[in-house]
């Protein structure tokens, strides 16, 4: 059963002391006989909330309790069996009185008991008051040790073969390098008949580049004539231009004679329409008269 401790912390203007750590750490040799069981109880930490209040849950027992950094003076609790507690009700108070000596060897014992259990059980990595770590955590340790040795030895074992493997391709490699050194010989060769063969290439492009020298000089004086050709071409153009203009001009003079010569025709036409009507006229009338005077006097 566990007892719930309450209290208060103020500085010395009896302001709330807000966030300050009290650590409670249980005095081992005061173990008290709690429901025929011995309590072997642990330091705890708690922290004041903003009006400077705290409440922990203690094991019976004694204790020192103290604030982080030390900037208070310690102070001594006893922590009975009972359901709450005031930490001013229990400062600086005594512990319960001592027990008979088959209380104390009992309750000895049973302490030594659970200590021997949590040395056996506690957590892997969790380190036991006094220092030092549990059973389970050598053998644990000792186990992976021995586990992780063997992976070595397996490791080392891979590595020689691996070793041996290396060593084979190593003489592969070897042998590959002499053929390649006796391919490097051939090719130091070939390499020398190319650089000959540049050489002539080389001679061969400077007769090149002189042949391609004197194309350019031909180029200028062919682009030079080509000019004075474009000049040329480019009066006839203009020349021609002035012919088609001329051309044009003469066809609207022709253009405006014909008009002119088919107004004449017409004219003319009308004209000798207009006389032809009348002289046809006269001719028929000429001739009627002409009869009738034959007919007159053909019977006289």
């Amino acid at each position: 059963m566990t007892c719930t401790v309450t209290g208060n912390v103020i500085d010395l203007q009896a302001q709330p002391k807000a966030g300050l750590i009290l650590t409670f750490g249980p005095q081992l040799r005061s173990i008290s006989k709690v429901d025929s069981s011995a309590a072997i109880p642990g330091p705890v930490t708690v922290t004041t909330d903003a009006s400077g209040d705290f409440s922990v849950a203690l094991l019976p027992g004694t204790y020192t309790a103290k604030t982080e950094g030390g900037s208070r003076a310690a102070v001594q609790i006893v922590v009975q069996d009972v359901a709450a507690a005031n930490f001013a009700d229990i400062m600086n108070t005594q512990p319960t009185p001592p027990l008979s000596d088959a209380e104390a060897a009992e309750l000895a014992a049973q302490g030594y008991a659970s200590e021997a259990y949590l040395a056996a059980n506690a957590p892997r990595d969790q380190e036991l008051e006094g220092g030092g770590f549990s059973t389970r955590h050598y053998a644990e340790v000792n186990t992976e040790i021995e586990q992780t040795i063997a992976g070595h030895v397996t490791a080392v074992d891979e590595d020689r073969q691996a070793i041996v493997s290396l060593e084979e391709t190593i003489a592969d490699h070897v042998q590959s390098v002499d053929q390649d050194r006796a391919a490097i010989v051939d090719l130091e060769q070939t390499i020398g008949e190319h650089v000959t063969a540049v050489d002539e290439d080389r001679q061969a492009i400077v007769g090149l580049e002189q042949t391609i020298a004197g194309h350019v000089q031909s180029v200028d004086q062919d682009r030079q004539t080509i000019a004075d050709l474009e000049q040329t071409i480019a009066g006839h153009v203009t020349a021609v231009d002035e012919d088609r203009a001329a051309i044009v001009d003469l066809e609207l003079t022709i253009s405006g004679h014909a008009q002119t010569a088919t107004d004449k025709a017409q004219e003319a036409s009308d004209a000798a329409a207009s006389i032809a009507i009348p002289l046809a006229q006269m001719t028929a009338a000429y001739a009627d008269q002409s009869t009738r005077f034959v007919n007159a006097h053909a019977f006289e």
